[in-house]
């Protein structure tokens, strides 16, 4: 009875100061949706640093609902990618072309048919150039299921509906035991042939969200994504420019690259290919990021995405940005 309560302190005692140690040092140096899903402190000054050369920029951007009226002639609508406000590659274009872009909040699974649904109820004034974005690990199932005759009769989604709900410290803790035990390993790292990041203690790393762990679909992992499917998926695409232009409006439409997919070729590990946006339509109104943010990468620009983030730094938000407004420029003249 005497060894059975020591060993039952001792593991109370260990238990007790792993949960010491999450809670007074690791979570308050999470940062990043990479450091709260993986439970990893990457520290709060990358962020800072990130932000700092953008202090001054204007604040260009006015985000509305779908409801509310539209007053400027270029529109954003899409995903977790177009809802970063003043360090968005929205707010970015709007500097570039120096005059103000509405950024509609949508429910963040649906905008390619938030777009249609607001065109057909008339939200959208003819004329009016809207950018729809969709995050590549989405685009091809979106785009494969949409069905412009439906979209209008497609019930409303508030955005708070994919709102997780918070977790107290025990869940939190107990999580992070899962993910330190292996048990569950929401975020994979790779190791890179050259530094991709500025952080100051972790060299040569690149996190990444893995899709394996959830099976949401991400191109990388072919078995949940058929070629008929991928097909479909362009098809539609071209059918949706052409629903845009027969309501008199201009469409861009954005794949925003997963990170895995920028930083695939830098990988040391053995690791899978993706090729799906390489057959991507080459044509001025797609703006397929893939390809502009690996060119940056291969010249040496750091940070293009954030290393405790799946989402692009302002930096690459800027990037982004700047190739909208060329692409603005090309189709509009």
């Amino acid at each position: 009875m005497k060894q059975f309560v020591i060993k039952f302190y001792a593991l109370f005692a260990i238990i007790l100061g792993m949960v010491g140690y999450y809670a007074w040092y690791v979570k308050p140096q999470i940062s990043g949706d990479i450091g709260a899903i993986g439970k990893i402190p990457f520290g709060q000054e990358y962020d800072a640093r990130m932000e700092a050369p953008y202090v001054d920029l204007a604040m260009r951007v006015r985000t509305i609902s779908e409801d509310e009226p539209i007053k400027d002639s270029v529109v954003t609508i899409g995903d977790s990618f177009s809802q970063f406000e003043r360090l968005g590659y929205s707010n970015f274009l709007a500097n570039e072309i120096g005059q103000t872009v509405t950024n509609v909040l949508v429910h963040p699974y649906f905008p390619e048919k938030t777009f249609v649904r607001m065109v057909n109820n008339h939200r959208i004034p003819q004329g009016t150039i809207v950018i729809v974005e969709s995050v590549e690990r989405s685009c091809i199932g979106r785009l494969a299921d949409l069905d412009l005759s439906e979209c209008e009769a497609m019930a409303k989604k508030n955005i708070a509906d994919t709102d997780s709900a918070k977790l107290g410290l025990l869940d939190e803790t107990i999580i992070w035991f899962r993910a330190r035990l292996g048990m569950k390993k929401p975020v994979q790292m790779y190791h890179t042939a050259k530094d991709l990041f500025t952080h100051p203690t972790r060299y040569n790393e690149l996190y990444i969200y893995d899709s394996k762990w959830d099976h949401d679909g991400d191109l990388r992992f072919m078995e949940a994504i058929r070629e008929s499917d991928v097909k479909q998926a362009w098809e539609n695409l071209s059918r949706l420019h052409e629903f845009a232009e027969a309501n008199g409006v201009t469409l861009l439409y954005i794949i925003a690259a997963d990170k895995y997919d920028v930083y695939e070729p830098f990988i040391v590990e053995e690791h899978v290919k993706n090729s799906t946006l390489d057959a991507c339509p080459n044509v001025p109104w797609i703006i397929n990021t893939k390809s502009i943010l690996q060119a940056k990468v291969r010249v040496g620009e750091q940070d293009v995405y954030s290393i405790n983030n799946t989402h692009w730094s302002p930096k690459g938000a800027e990037f982004v940005g700047q190739e909208v407004a060329k692409r603005l420029f090309l189709i509009t003249k």
